[in-house]
Formats: structure tokens, C-alpha cells, sequence
């Protein structure tokens, strides 16, 4: 069983793991230091006012390094509530992220959960396609 604080990590780590171009953005100090601003923001804007206090992460589909919201809805996700990140908390994600990198460089994928791989070219292209293919159809199912 995990604490609540390890799955915010994890969010956080996937989070930005998630990003294009990550495993450069990690050792880029100034983007570093405009996340840290932005996940420990005491006040974020993108929450609404009663829920003052909650942090959450979301995934961010449009490239932008904003680690919280989703570029979708410019919200952060409201399923997502967790609780502060501390400055030290945050350190050992950054920690962790460069370490993925490093992986990253060499391998080409990382370990994104114990048995779960991430990579943008572990599957090959006519697999990706076929399974572009086949979902495509349920993506179009109407709300």
C-alpha cells in the first residue's frame, strides 16, 4: 500500500515524463525552477476558489512546461487533489526525472511503474499505425 505523498510522486514524475522533450527540460534549470514556482504555488490559479489548498498535476497535452494543467481545458484535472508538495518532496522528483533521463539516454524507454515501460519508439511504426487504426473509431463515439 502506498502513502498518499508516494502517488503524488509518482504523479508528478509521469507528469513530466510525459512532456516532449523531457529528458532535455530536466537538466534546463530555468524550466526547472518555473515548474518548482508553479507545483509548490501556495495559490494556484487554475483551481477553483474553494478548493484553496489542494495541489494537483495533470497530463499536459500541448508541449507548454506547465506541470499542473491540462492544456485541454487550461484546469488541472479535478480527480487529481493531493496534498502539498514540499520543496524537498519536489527535489527528489526532479532527482528521479534525471535519473529516468539518463536511463532514457541509453535505452531508449524508461520504467514508468514496476512492469509498465514508457517509450515513443518501443513499438514500431505498422504496429502503431494498426492500432491507431483500430482505436480511431471509439474515439469518435459522440458524448
Amino acid at each position: 500500500m502506498f502513502p498518499t505523498r508516494d502517488f503524488v510522486i509518482m504523479e508528478l514524475v509521469n507528469t513530466i515524463t510525459d512532456k516532449p522533450d523531457w529528458q532535455r527540460k530536466v537538466f534546463d534549470e530555468a524550466i526547472v525552477v518555473k515548474w518548482r514556482a508553479e507545483i509548490l504555488d501556495p495559490n494556484p490559479p487554475n483551481l477553483a476558489p474553494s478548493e484553496p489548498e489542494a495541489k494537483t498535476t495533470g497530463t499536459n497535452t500541448n508541449g507548454s512546461n506547465d506541470v499542473r494543467s491540462d492544456a485541454s481545458t487550461g484546469q488541472r484535472p479535478a480527480h487529481i487533489i493531493a496534498p502539498a508538495v514540499s520543496p524537498r518532496m519536489f527535489d527528489w522528483v526532479i532527482a528521479e526525472v534525471k535519473y529516468k533521463a539518463k536511463c532514457f539516454k541509453q535505452f531508449n524507454f524508461i520504467e514508468a511503474l514496476d512492469g509498465v515501460w514508457q517509450s515513443d519508439t518501443l513499438v514500431g511504426q505498422g504496429l502503431r499505425q494498426a492500432l491507431e487504426k483500430a482505436v480511431k473509431p471509439l474515439e469518435e463515439v459522440p458524448e
